[in-house]
């Protein structure tokens, strides 16, 4: 249900979403989890040094998620490692 959200997050960068305002931390949450479950994603930003983050801007009705990509000199794990 959620991994539509975050396909589009992936390939866009933001995704705005009108969800009822009781809904907003569990919406948020699911997409986090499903940023999480994507090992394949996550090994390829890995293989570039690059971290991604999730944040988020709450208005009303409306989510905005933005995927914040940023590069990081870590060398202690790179996907070649595993």
């Amino acid at each position: 249900m959620y991994e539509k959200i975050w396909i589009t997050l992936k390939q866009k960068g933001t995704v705005r979403l009108a969800v009822p305002k009781p809904l907003h931390r569990r919406v948020i949450k699911a997409v986090l989890k499903e940023k999480d479950m994507d090992k394949g994603f996550k090994l390829e930003m890995l293989d570039k040094k690059v971290r991604l983050r999730i944040t988020y801007e709450q208005q009303d009705h409306v989510i905005t998620l933005k995927l914040n990509r940023s590069y990081t000199y870590l060398t202690s794990v790179c996907a070649s490692d595993i």
